[in-house]
């Protein structure tokens, strides 16, 4: 599987950690951020990400909304520029882009598994498996606090440096995920709705994973990495 599409799978993970957002005084420990995560339930909310990349003069920037099901649902779809979504459930990815769709069982790609399925630990709350999983490192400063969590797994390592959360009081307002090969993205979120519930025509639309206009090709074959 190409590393753009399992560091969108990443950035789809980390971004729905919007979840966490409410207003008061910044969480005191690790242990009272992730009550807040575990305690979030559904979400769906807009971001932006900006991509920076050392080859590049300026940073790549798109946009669109997220949605978040715990324990292990995800959908991220990005708007602008062109249209991609990502949708995660039941342990399957599915991706599409402007090129086509692609369908692979997490359990057949190690790091891809790696990436969403420990990422996933943080977004519901888990911090016996964040432990386990992650280095982690957690500080405040007035309301401002931040979570800087480093893979543990080797084969992730060999992707990602670390992954950094930022917050003010109670709010998750921005990620940034810093590559091995000296790239990051930042996510800043915005319109964040906790405890969503879709009604069944808003399921169907966010779950919808048909080809974009315009894409070509087909759908990768079941289980094989896209």
């Amino acid at each position: 599987m190409c590393r753009g599409v399992q560091l969108l799978l990443v950035s789809c993970a980390l971004a729905t950690g919007a979840s966490v957002a409410r207003a008061d005084a910044a969480p005191a420990t690790v242990e009272a951020l992730m009550e807040k995560f575990a305690a979030a339930g559904a979400v769906r909310a807009t971001f932006v990400s900006e991509q920076s990349i050392a080859v590049l003069t300026a940073p790549l920037e798109s946009a669109g909304r997220l949605y978040f099901e715990p324990p292990s649902t995800m959908v991220r779809e990005t708007e602008r520029p062109g249209s991609a979504k990502v949708v995660v459930e039941a342990g399957r990815a599915t991706f599409r882009d402007e090129t086509g769709t692609r369908h692979f069982d997490l359990a057949s790609n190690e790091i891809a598994a790696g990436l969403v399925e420990n990422l996933m630990i943080v977004l519901r709350g888990d911090l016996a498996a964040l432990r386990d999983r992650f280095e982690t490192r957690y500080a405040v400063e007035g309301e401002q606090w931040s979570l800087r969590i480093r893979p543990r797994q080797r084969r992730v390592r060999e992707w990602i440096r670390e992954i950094v959360f930022g917050g003010s009081s109670e709010v998750l307002v921005s990620m940034s995920t810093f590559e091995t090969n000296g790239d990051h993205t930042r996510v800043t979120f915005a319109d964040v709705e906790l405890g969503a519930v879709l009604s069944t025509s808003e399921r169907g639309e966010w779950f919808a994973i048909d080809a974009a206009p315009g894409a070509i090709g087909g759908a990768a074959r079941g289980g094989d990495p896209p």
